[in-house]
């Protein structure tokens, strides 16, 4: 009995051994909440950094993600130039604070502000949408020449569309979106290899009908060549009811058309 005693004794001291010597792992700062930190227009200081730094780390945070991005109206003064020594001076000082703090800091690729820098390429910079605009009134030729007014981007820009509007009497049906994914033809998936919905916001920024979607499909390509379009050669065909969709829809959009009783055509003379 008393060997019984002693026995379980000894175990539960030994459990109690164990229990006691297990403690929870001491937190690193990857595996503590981090936060994104916008740094508007990149306005910061030393000051400013330092203090907001102590702030999150008296809260618990294991690091910051920086996000520089577009400044923020009445501190146009205070921005400092993306990537610029000063720039750089900023992050060396925050990466030294942080680190006092035993705190970790993450750049965003996805900034605000595209990633640039002498090792990339014009064909792979980032590029904007430029809109120039001309008035003209009825019968009235343009003269001028269709040139570039952003004197910054003469050297890489390029005209990519002329188009026209109701002001010169000319009606708009609608918007095709043209290329408007990409499907594999080998597995038939559909890859948005060009944005989406980018005809559809067209037509609602416009006030205009989205009167289909085409996809960037090689049969389209192929039976075009042909003179074979797919209304007659596939007419089940996924790309046929779209165009027959289209078709019906560019119908019900002229049915909706004042009519214009001008004559057009000049009288025949024998």
């Amino acid at each position: 009995m008393n060997k019984k005693f002693l026995f379980s004794l000894v175990l539960i001291c030994l459990m109690q051994t164990s229990f006691a010597q297990h403690t929870w792992t001491v937190a690193a700062n990857e595996t503590k909440p981090w936060t994104r930190w916008w740094w508007m227009g990149s306005a910061v200081d030393e000051a400013g950094i330092k203090e907001q730094l102590t702030q999150l780390s008296a809260a618990g945070f294991g690091g910051v993600e920086i996000v520089p991005i577009y400044g923020a109206i009445g501190f146009e003064n205070r921005y400092i130039k993306y990537l610029s020594p000063k720039w750089m001076k900023m992050l060396d000082y925050t990466v030294s604070e942080a680190k006092a703090r035993n705190m970790g800091v993450y750049i965003s690729v996805g900034t605000g502000w595209p990633i640039g820098g002498s090792d990339v390429a014009i064909a792979d910079a980032a590029t904007k949408l430029i809109i120039q605009k001309y008035s003209l009134k009825a019968n009235e030729r343009l003269t001028d020449k269709v040139v570039v007014g952003d004197p910054r981007q003469k050297k890489y820009a390029s005209l990519s569309a002329l188009m026209m509007f109701k002001k010169l009497g000319i009606s708009v049906l609608g918007v095709v979106e043209n290329m408007s994914g990409h499907i594999c033809s080998s597995c038939g998936n559909l890859d948005f290899v060009f944005g989406h919905e980018g005809g559809k916001k067209m037509a609602e920024n416009f006030g205009l009908t989205l009167l289909g979607q085409l996809p960037l499909d090689r049969t389209i390509c192929e039976l075009s060549d042909l003179g074979q379009p797919h209304e007659i050669v596939k007419p089940n065909s996924d790309i046929a009811i779209l165009y027959r969709d289209i078709a019906r829809k560019v119908s019900a959009q002229l049915s909706l058309q004042p009519k214009a009783y001008n004559p057009i055509i000049p009288s025949l003379v024998n």
